[in-house]
């Protein structure tokens, strides 16, 4: 997600205030390596499960604010003199966008379901086919409520709407579009424990 940001960032206010400049390899990853190198103290965050509502958006909120310190700093060092101060502006502004869009997509997204070699993601009725695997999503939409129910199934726990027993200490998660997602014995009680 960080380079992301920092790469769409970049690139579309490098477009609009820096149109003649030329653009090296260090105007993309010195910002993602000092992101990187700022995050690594929110890395115990990650560690921990079974977060409360308000410690994870505490959590996103700090990530916000260094991600954004970083930006513009690596905007300033990098292409101060040539984007100037509403520059900087635009990299804040292009920066908190793109930040608060990739958290509203995860926030959206009812659940994701891998058929064989194809992930797909359902977010509001829609189903876009993801690029990474099953293990990569899970990884970001984890600190969100998104959880695995099954080897090839992941939801996001405040879209469920109901949960009733199935056999073989299985359950069945309805979802909002009706849908029934049988979550395995494995993840069973992980999810009993999350929604109770």
């Amino acid at each position: 997600m960080v380079a992301t940001e920092c790469t769409l960032s970049f690139a579309i206010v490098g477009s609009i205030f820096a149109r003649g400049a030329s653009v090296s390899y260090s105007h993309f990853f010195i910002p993602l390596l000092l992101g990187i190198i700022c995050m690594i103290p929110c890395l115990p965050v990650y560690l921990c499960e079974n977060l409360t509502v308000r410690q994870v958006i505490l959590q996103r909120g700090i990530e916000l604010v260094i991600l954004e310190a970083v930006s513009l700093w690596a905007a300033n060092f990098l292409a101060g003199n040539l984007l100037g101060k509403i520059g900087l502006v635009a990299v804040a502004f292009s920066v908190l966008f793109f930040d608060v869009l990739s958290y509203l997509v995860m926030f959206l997204m009812e659940k994701a379901e891998a058929d064989g070699e194809l992930l797909f993601a359902y977010i509001m009725e829609e189903m876009f086919q993801v690029k990474q695997r099953l293990y990569q999503v899970e990884i970001f939409t984890s600190l969100v409520g998104i959880r695995r129910v099954s080897k090839s199934h992941l939801v996001n726990l405040s879209k469920i709407q109901s949960v009733r027993p199935a056999l073989n200490s299985r359950l069945y998660a309805k979802m909002p579009n009706g849908e029934e997602v049988l979550v395995s014995r494995k993840y069973a009680p992980e999810l009993k424990a999350a929604i109770a």
